[in-house]
């Protein structure tokens, strides 16, 4: 198959201001309501399969649909987009994709469609190249003047935040606490925190933790109750099903549980998705995000984007983690060899997972840190970590790599 077209929506942009003007280029500010984003999902989906894959995909950004000789009488919508054109939209666009070989046309497209009202706020460059709308809901317009706007059926459906109240010391629940990495970060941080382990089977070490399946909502909400803070460490990457339910569903059912909690931190990690593009490159700081078509590596990307979108709608203040490996630090000389890229040793991790867990705002509530824990190699920057959170690695671990001389 070389083409494909994806029904999305002009939902995404409804947080916006109505002074202004939305076309293509503008950024998706999606709300936590599940419609909207999991179009917006389905959307950079789309994208890692366009850039990594012969296949050209185009996505329409729809409107609301409905039939133009019903719409008279009906509260306005600057959305509105009628079905037929809808359908003349998808049949054009197939057309597109078929007379371009995708060894040559931009294989990732954007198109927004909805009718033409008379003071329009969703406009599109690209529409002359996929529809001209036939219908444009005249005499809708004309009857609805005084008419109060439309409103989506779906806002709204997360409770409202309610304040946690903390016993004594800050409590935080540690998801994924008997996973490939909660064991090791529990050293550095149990002697500060109240720490709730909790995960589906046992600590390695023997620890109590609580049974809580991050997939299961209800669970998540209950486990929830009663912190000031948590720790999403859970992860599966082998097995197809389980890796999107734990990773994608389960950052989903952590933020839910954290708006309606009014827990107003999560920490949340993810692998870098930039290495492979960027041997070649030194300093790279916050490139633009190139996850792939890899099943771990989309369900992590979409993951992020989960709690992006809760940490902005509900001031969930979320650092997310991003790192290429975790080991134990050296302790003796390392020779004919040199530091693995993007890699950060526990000791470092734990220091910055409590940096994390004390600091009290970010822009948009989230962000994203490069961590690792040898800066002489000048590749990978964390010049963000170290501004916004105060990390550094807590050792010169580079001594352990001299070459003798």
């Amino acid at each position: 198959m070389r083409r494909f077209i994806y029904g999305s929506t002009l939902d995404l942009f409804r947080p916006y201001p109505d002074d202004v003007y939305i076309s293509e280029i503008w950024r998706p500010l999606p709300t936590a309501d599940i419609e909207p984003m999991a179009r917006y999902l389905g959307e950079l989906t789309c994208r890692e399969f366009a850039r990594d894959f012969l296949v050209s995909i185009t996505a329409l950004r729809l409107g609301t649909l409905a039939l133009e000789e019903e719409a008279v009488g009906q509260p306005a919508d600057l959305m509105w987009l009628d079905r037929r054109d809808a359908v003349r939209a998808f049949c054009q666009a197939l057309s597109r994709d078929a007379a371009d070989s995708p060894n040559w046309a931009r294989r990732w497209r954007l198109v927004h469609l909805c009718a033409s009202p008379p003071n329009p706020r969703y406009i599109s460059d690209r529409r002359a190249r996929a529809i001209d709308t036939e219908h444009n809901f005249a005499a809708a317009w004309a009857a609805a003047d005084g008419v109060p706007a439309a409103v989506r059926p779906w806002q709204h459906l997360v409770p409202a935040p309610v304040p946690t109240k903390s016993k004594g010391n800050r409590r935080v629940l540690f998801l994924g606490a008997s996973g490939l990495i909660g064991p090791f970060l529990t050293p550095g941080l149990e002697g500060q925190y109240d720490l709730t382990m909790a995960d589906v089977k046992p600590h390695p070490n023997g620890l109590p933790v609580e049974q809580v399946d991050v997939t299961d909502y209800e669970c998540v909400l209950k486990a929830a109750q009663g912190h000031d803070a948590i720790m999403n460490y859970t992860v599966v990457r082998g097995d197809a099903d389980l890796s999107f339910h734990v990773n994608v569903r389960g950052a989903w059912n952590v933020m839910r549980a954290a708006a309606a909690l009014g827990i107003r931190k999560v920490l949340h990690s993810g692998p870098e998705c930039v290495r492979g593009h960027y041997d070649h490159a030194f300093d790279i700081d916050n490139p633009p995000d190139a996850p792939g078509s890899g099943y771990y590596g989309t369900t992590k990307m979409l993951s992020r984007e989960i709690c992006r979108i809760y940490a902005r709608t509900y001031g969930i203040v979320t650092p997310c983690f991003l790192f290429n490996g975790l080991e134990a630090a050296p302790t003796q000389a390392q020779t004919q060899t040199d530091f693995k890229p993007f890699t950060i040793v526990w000791e470092d991790l734990q220091h910055a997972c409590r940096l994390a867990l004390e600091i009290e705002a970010l822009a948009d509530n989230y962000e994203e840190f490069n961590l690792h824990s040898h800066v002489g190699q000048g590749k990978f920057s964390i010049e963000r970590a170290q501004r916004i959170l105060g990390y550094e690695p807590t050792q010169d671990w580079s001594r352990f790599y001299r070459r003798p001389t």
